[in-house]
């Protein structure tokens, strides 16, 4: 990990499904030699932030919003810092920026306040979800937080010198792209890279958070995205993907290349607090395939 002063760069944003509390489990099966990192739903990043900064990645994620937070926290950190200042843990600040995308000046606010908006949104919202409506919107009510740290300083600081690390060769590590998790997938085939996939989970229960966008992802993206992961393993590209632990996902990654690891997890982001506690989840991964290679 990059260090400012004494902060290491850590996820700054609460994200449903985000990996904080596995991304030790994770690591133990990431292989020694990764020399090029892919993961095309970030999110948070938690397993992104845990990698040697100089590693090259090509990261992306289909929230533009999210991707755009990224960018300015590696180009403009103290705007963004600046930005943060002005906001406040009240109800009446969030509505009020919570609306800003209900007018057509949304599209022309700076991109440095559209992401202080878009933290502060997640510091202060509901259980750190983020949803928007049919029209785009965001949705989610203010989560009435006792203590919060909207500006985070030294942990932005620290992201930011991260994600302007460059590789050996002097490059920028760090590579980022808006779109569908096809997009940065389809010309990989180094045998030496690492593919972390981590979707919109199946859902367990009925009130199960099922996707941070409007159109969702449904059984039959989650078929096709499992192809993609056939697709990457006849090529010989490591892949390891997480999901929910369901007779659904089990049978999808039924191959007999693909081996389904258990993770214990603790949920701390559900809509009934009946659905929190300890659960399990998968991480699959295709190693078998690409040792017999």
């Amino acid at each position: 990990m990059t260090s400012q002063g004494n902060a290491q760069a850590t996820p700054f944003l609460k994200w449903a499904g985000g990996k904080r509390v596995l991304v030790k489990q994770i690591l133990q099966f990431v292989p020694n030699d990764v020399d090029e990192y892919y993961e095309p739903f970030l999110g948070a990043g938690s397993l992104f932030f845990s990698l040697p900064a100089e590693t090259p990645k090509i990261v992306s994620d289909f929230n533009a919003e999210l991707i755009s937070v990224y960018e300015t926290i590696r180009d403009d950190v103290d705007g963004l810092l600046r930005e943060l200042r002005k906001r406040t843990n009240s109800l009446e600040d969030y509505l009020e920026i919570r609306d800003w995308d209900r007018s057509p000046s949304f599209a022309r606010r700076s991109k440095t306040s559209r992401a202080a908006r878009f933290i502060a949104l997640n510091r202060l919202g509901f259980n750190g979800l983020y949803r928007v409506n049919s029209k785009g919107q965001y949705n989610v009510p203010y989560g009435h937080p006792k203590k919060v740290d909207l500006l985070m300083e030294d942990n932005l600081r620290a992201v930011s010198a991260f994600l302007s690390e460059t590789d050996s060769a002097g490059r920028p590590a760090v590579e980022f792209h808006t779109g569908g998790y096809k997009d940065i997938l389809q010309n990989v085939s180094n045998p030496r890279a690492l593919v972390y996939c981590d979707p919109p989970y199946h859902p367990t229960t009925a009130t199960s958070f099922k996707s941070y966008t409007r159109d969702g992802f449904n059984e039959e993206n989650q078929i096709e995205l499992h192809d993609e992961v056939v697709r990457l393993t006849k090529l010989g590209v490591r892949v390891l993907l997480s999901n929910s632990d369901t007779e659904f996902i089990r049978r999808l990654y039924s191959e007999k290349f693909f081996t389904v690891n258990e993770l214990v997890v603790r949920r701390a982001i559900a809509a009934n607090s009946e659905n929190r506690g300890l659960f399990t989840e998968v991480l699959i991964d295709n190693f078998k395939a690409i040792r017999r290679s």
